[in-house]
Formats: structure tokens, sequence, C-alpha cells
């Protein structure tokens, strides 16, 4: 009973609407529904902070950050005077086929943690790595308390 109203709920969902311009006080109608083999999964936001562990002493940060199923060539990690962010983007394909008819679908994530430290850190001195299923990034404390804004891209390898 429940996914025949799952279903039925769906149907409407990713059925077309249309204006009806002869009667503007009906604002849409429904035109048929789809067929089911056209339906897509619903879209959701996911709310997933993997536990992050960091240390600081009197010299540099470290953040260690799991990211096992996650391909290392989409991890990308910025740094400024005083934060650290890691972007993580993927993307996904899925073929539909409906009789003679093939539909494309494409989903795009981005995932990303920015990290505000205390203390700002030395321009050029942020390192990544990777250890197994973790990312291990660290960086210099700055021994000037204000810097000039900088930005810059960390490269490493995979």
């Amino acid at each position: 009973m429940l996914n025949r109203r799952a279903e039925s709920s769906a149907a409407k969902l990713y059925t077309p609407i249309t204006r009806n311009r002869n009667q503007p006080w009906k604002a849409y109608t429904r035109n048929a529904p789809l067929s089911p083999s056209l339906l897509c999964e619903p879209l959701t936001l996911i709310e997933v902070h993997p536990v992050t562990d960091s240390y600081e002493s009197s010299t540099h940060y470290e953040i260690i950050v799991p990211i096992s199923g996650i391909d290392h060539r989409n991890v990308y990690v910025f740094a400024g005077p005083r934060s650290i962010v890691i972007e993580i983007l993927t993307k996904k394909a899925i073929q539909h086929a409906s009789g003679d008819a093939i539909l494309s679908e494409r989903t795009d994530q981005r995932i990303r943690r920015e990290f505000i430290l205390r203390v700002p850190i030395e321009a050029g001195s942020t390192k990544v790595k990777f250890e197994g299923d973790f990312l291990q990034i660290t960086a210099s404390k700055s021994r000037e308390e204000e810097q000039e804004t900088w930005s810059e891209f960390i490269r490493f390898d995979v």
C-alpha cells in the first residue's frame, strides 16, 4: 500500500505542468503522468560531517579528515591566512531507457568544508598527503599576527 502511494506521489511529482490559457484563474493543470521508467530519484540534501581530528602546537596545525570511498583526484585543498578549505567534486551519469528513447541524467555534487584558524598560517607552508583513507593537512603558523591577504591552491600527488 505504501509503495502505491509513493509511486502515485512520484508520478504526480514528475508529471509536466502546463498553464491553462483559456481559464487563467486555473493556474496550472497536469498532463498525463510520465512513464514509470523515466522516474528519477528525488533530490535530497544529505548532511555528512565525518569526524575530523585537528591538532595545534606552538608552531603548526595538523588536520586529519577521513575520505573513505572518495576518489583522491576529486579532492581540492585551498589555503588562506586564517583558513583551510577542502572541496570534493563528484559527477555521476545515468542512462534511462524507455522504448526507443534514451534519457541521460547527470548529477554534480560539491562538498565544501572550511576550517577557520585562530592564528594565521604562513603562505606556502601548507602540505597535503593521503594516508590510506585519510587526508592529512599540515600548515606552519605565522610569526606575524597580521598578514597581507593571500590564497593558494595546494598541489599534491595522488
